[in-house]
């Protein structure tokens, strides 16, 4: 075992990794969890991930033991990302929860962690007031760990108490073989951040397709900062065209800025949306418009069609044979604004684009039904997972038509909803009354919590 990391490196969907023979660690989104036992035998669940997570880890489960449910469930820590899943799978593998005694508080509704502090730095940090802190209740299947820091169903392991990150942190050491299960006693990633680390997983799935060919050009269906987040390092080493519509140029070459997000349309990932940079980005003279006649560069039989609403150019890119269709973020298939819906994509279900980045929900509403007009057969969307069958331009069809009352279709509140913005090329210096909302609030609320730290 060296010290660097452990190859796979596996998806961050559920993706197993195994450090032992009897050691597995599943990779969740923003955190892992991990497997003790033999493929096959009796094992236990080491902490129990975000939520939405569930499914996930019930299929890594079943990768590893088939349909044989842990002994039990060892808690490093009850924070909402540790404990995530930990009810539904609960409702099904029905077994013992077992935490340190000073967890028990937090984890049977009796006490909240500390409040999360947004002041330390890193993006993700500011967003930390969104962490739910409890408590959380569990009822009796909580337990307290042995007082004699043997784990449940883990001969050979032994617990320690590492407090610090939570009074009950434990973490699970193993002197054979050396191996530590820290939690978050420390970690090996900077967790304040946002990763960035994109551009690196896109060149290693071009690699395994194309080799070292580079690709003809890139198409962007829009310039959201989690469309172009990783351009300008591919473009450090590509240096290929990028193609967008017309009305997207101005975002893309540092002139405007998109439409300040919502975070009054519901979900938790909408009220974290301020912090989604809204540009403008500048690309200089990468960025090029796609071609008037709707051909995609480089990609015959294919064309490009204006599907505004989500942002005044946003396209999306269709292909008759085969009924193939690429939609961008005019339509989506999970629900962007909740948590699980943006980290673990799950639900999958067919509906509008994220509804904290769209600034005309008109339009919107006509692009939807300008797609379901095409009938595809496959939709791969900017979120989610793809959708494909029989079904498929049927629920679209739905969706198009009953866009302004579907639970999918057009939000029940937010800004836009009454004061869109008007699609067409963007102009410099055009009002955006919500920035300036959502900046003075942030800032009011920031002035009354350091008023009160003061006291």
């Amino acid at each position: 075992m060296s010290d660097t990391l452990l190859p796979p490196n596996p998806s961050l969907l559920g993706g197993v990794q195994r450090l032992a023979p009897d050691v597995v660690r599943v990779r969740l989104p923003m955190v892992n969890v991990f497997f003790l036992g033999a493929p096959g035998g009796d094992w236990v669940l080491v902490d129990a991930g975000l939520p939405g997570t569930a499914g996930l880890i019930r299929q890594a489960a079943a990768q590893v033991y088939g349909s044989r449910p842990p002994q039990a469930i060892v808690l490093t820590h009850g924070h909402f990302d540790h404990v995530g899943a930990l009810r539904p799978l609960l409702a099904e593998w029905n077994v013992p929860v077992y935490a340190h005694p000073f967890e028990l508080p937090h984890l049977t509704g009796k006490v909240a962690y500390p409040f999360p502090d947004p002041t330390v730095g890193g993006a993700m940090s500011l967003t930390s007031p969104l962490f739910l802190p409890g408590p959380f209740d569990f009822g009796a299947s909580v337990r307290p760990l042995p007082a004699d820091g043997a784990v449940p169903g883990c001969p050979g392991w032994r617990w320690i108490h590492t407090p610090g990150h939570t009074e009950g942190h434990v973490s699970l050491w193993r002197e054979q073989g050396g191996l530590l299960i820290a939690g978050d006693a420390v970690v090996t990633t900077p967790q304040e951040t946002v990763p960035g680390g994109a551009a690196g997983l896109i060149r290693q799935a071009a690699a395994q397709v194309y080799g070292s060919r580079p690709p003809q050009a890139i198409v962007l269906t829009h310039g959201h900062f989690d469309h172009v987040g990783a351009l300008r390092p591919l473009l450090a080493e590509w240096n290929v065209p990028v193609y967008a519509h017309p009305f997207e140029l101005p975002h893309l070459t540092g002139k405007v800025a998109y439409p300040f997000p919502d975070p009054t349309v519901g979900g938790a990932m909408s009220l974290t949306s301020p912090l989604f940079l809204p540009g403008p980005f500048d690309f200089g003279a990468s960025v090029r418009p796609l071609p008037a006649d709707g051909a995609v560069p480089g990609c015959p039989g294919w064309r490009w069609i204006h599907t505004p609403g989500h942002t005044e150019g946003h396209v999306s890119l269709w292909r008759e044979q085969g009924g193939l269709l690429i939609a961008g973020d005019a339509v989506v298939t999970t629900p962007q604004e909740t948590v699980p819906g943006a980290l673990a994509s799950t639900p999958t279900v067919l509906r509008r684009p994220p509804a904290y980045y769209t600034p005309n929900w008109d339009a919107a509403s006509d692009s939807v039904r300008t797609l379901a007009a095409l009938r595809p057969r496959l939709v791969v969307t900017g979120h989610g997972h793809p959708l494909a069958g029989q079904e498929l331009a049927a629920t679209l069809g739905r969706l198009a038509q009953d866009f302004d009352h579907d639970p999918n279709g057009r939000p029940g509140r937010g800004w836009y909803l009454s004061h869109p913005v008007p699609q067409g090329q963007p102009q410099a210096g055009r009002p955006d009354p919500m920035r300036g909302y959502v900046l003075g609030a942030v800032g009011a609320a920031g002035a009354l919590w350091l008023l009160t730290r003061r006291r």
